[in-house]
């Protein structure tokens, strides 16, 4: 919807605004996990788990790069497999980093605790 705004305000040219709308929308999919595992990465670190987060980085990395050649390479996507590829792998950590959440015996977990619905 505004890809292109932002495109433009973070300085793509007119030759460049049109790969960089397909690669804002594209990779946009997966925000939510992407913003969810550097929420938990942090998290991992207040229970003592903080090499979780790096090892999940680096499963990011092997990740993007083989989805980035079969993708581009293969596939023939381009840019949207760029983006495609970068939004899969940075979405992969989450569910290496989600592990210690789902552990009730943690001090930050999914499970504990209550929603309060009168406000």
């Amino acid at each position: 919807m505004f890809s292109k705004n932002i495109g433009l305000a973070l300085g793509a040219n007119d030759a460049l605004v049109k790969d960089v709308s397909i690669y804002i929308k594209t990779i946009s999919i997966c925000i939510l996990p992407m913003c969810l595992a550097f929420l938990l990465g942090f998290s991992d670190r207040l229970v003592e788990k903080p090499d979780l987060y790096f090892k999940g980085m680096v499963v990011s990395v092997v990740v993007n790069i083989t989805l980035n050649y079969i993708l581009i390479k293969n596939m023939k996507l381009g840019i949207t497999g760029a983006a495609l590829a970068t939004g899969l792998s940075y979405s992969s950590v989450f569910f290496i980093v989600l592990s210690p959440m789902l552990k009730k015996d943690n001090v930050i977990n999914l499970f504990v605790g209550k929603f309060n619905k009168k406000l």
